[in-house]
């Protein structure tokens, strides 16, 4: 009797505590002081294009860029657009297909609908810079120089134009499409840079300025895609892909006659860049070839034009190999320098052009060996010139060319 007494108080006991201790509630742990509220105090720019840093100012926004969700127009930012944070400032990139709308941010388990409405602009690109001086390529101080584009900010206050880090000081108008400028003193040869709002610039990559020219390699200045690795990148589709087996060198003019060859898949003809020379490494070259599923060439042409100061100039070529049927009575290549925005045929189909300068390219070159060859020429004044090869060539035969460049000689 006693022991059932002593079990039923014993069970009684055990029970008043369980209910007791319900009675005291969850033990939950309170993260506030892991994630304190997230503030922000406002934006560095309420305007701005895809691409340009914008930076949060505020408090408790941490210090791991990780920690951090941002929405421009509902577009979020990717991981890579968080640029960096110190907890008081939170440096982001607006995200390339941002839309104009409020700006969002989620710090840890702080959400923040709309911070600012922001404006995305379009963005600027530079498609051209022209010097009016002696040649395009050449603006020597106090000269007009033409920045053409597109999505330019037209308000002075906004623009600032640098020629290789040296300062404009003198710009002379502004539209969305053309910034006019003039040439700085004491910058060196480089490209020219526009910067918008102080911290987002743009550059004119491709289209280099120099203040003047002196004895030495000008290629740079006057010439494009004029070495190994020749490019390819402005073929159609219909030609095949930039990188496949031929295509049409960037910066040539090709005529009708030297498009000889179409790509495997391919649709529209190509000629004068080969990619794909099997079993050897040199590829991206100048090539010109008949054979071989090339078909023949009867005055094919590859050439540049540009614009060049009074000199002497010479033009270096480098050839990788030559081979076939070269000079033979019925073929012929031959390096042409001429004055205006064409190179002629050849005499007869195969013999030297009348032309300003020109060069038979040397037969019976062995890969490896890289032959330079060269011809001169003379300007009395500033003149349009058209340098490049002319070819008359049957199948089974090619040369292979790995650079053609400018040299100033006085």
């Amino acid at each position: 009797m006693k022991n059932r007494i002593f079990h039923i108080a014993f069970l009684l006991t055990v029970l008043s505590l369980l209910f007791f201790a319900c009675e005291e509630g969850p033990n939950f742990v309170d993260y506030s002081n892991y994630y304190p509220e997230a503030t922000v105090t406002g934006l560095s720019n309420t305007i701005g294009f895809p691409g340009q840093e914008v930076t949060i100012n505020g408090s408790n926004l941490d210090t791991l860029t990780g920690a951090a969700k941002v929405w421009f127009g509902g577009i979020q930012t990717l991981a890579t657009d968080l640029v960096s944070s110190n907890g008081n400032q939170l440096v982001v990139k607006v995200p390339a297909d941002a839309v104009s709308g409020p700006v969002g941010l989620q710090i840890w388990t702080t959400k923040i609908d709309s911070i600012a409405m922001f404006t995305v602009l379009p963005a600027p690109a530079i498609s051209s810079v022209v010097s009016q001086g002696v040649a395009e390529n050449i603006a020597e101080p106090g000269d007009v120089v033409l920045i053409n584009g597109a999505n330019f900010l037209t308000d002075q206050a906004s623009v600032a134009v640098d020629f290789n880090g040296t300062p404009v000081s003198e710009i002379v108008s502004l539209s969305s499409t053309l910034i006019t400028v003039k040439a700085p003193s004491g910058y060196a040869a480089g490209n020219v840079n526009v910067t918008f709002n102080d911290d987002f610039t743009i550059t004119g990559s491709g289209f280099a300025l120099s203040p003047g020219i002196s004895p030495g390699d000008v290629s740079v200045i006057f010439l494009k895609n004029y070495m190994q690795p020749f490019t390819t990148n402005n073929m159609t589709t219909d030609q095949g892909f930039s990188g496949t087996n031929w295509g049409t060198p960037d910066f040539w003019t090709v005529n009708e006659a030297g498009l000889n060859v179409t790509n495997s898949g391919a649709t529209a003809p190509t000629g004068g860049a080969n990619y794909q020379k099997s079993g050897m490494a040199n590829i991206g070259e100048l090539c010109f070839q008949a054979g071989w599923g090339c078909a023949a060439l009867t005055n094919g042409k590859y050439y540049q034009t540009t614009t060049l100061p009074a000199g002497s100039y010479q033009v270096d070529i480098e050839v990788q190999e030559s081979a076939g049927n070269l000079f033979n009575g019925t073929n012929a290549i031959y390096l042409v320098v001429d004055n205006g925005t064409e190179i002629p045929d050849l005499v007869g189909g195969y013999e030297a052009p009348t032309a300003l300068a020109s060069l038979a390219i040397q037969k019976g070159i062995s890969y490896g060996t890289k032959t330079v060859q060269n011809v001169t020429f003379t300007l009395a004044e500033q003149t349009e010139v058209s340098i490049g090869f002319v070819v008359t060539m049957a199948p089974n035969s090619y040369v292979r060319v790995n650079y053609m460049k400018l040299i100033l000689l006085e």
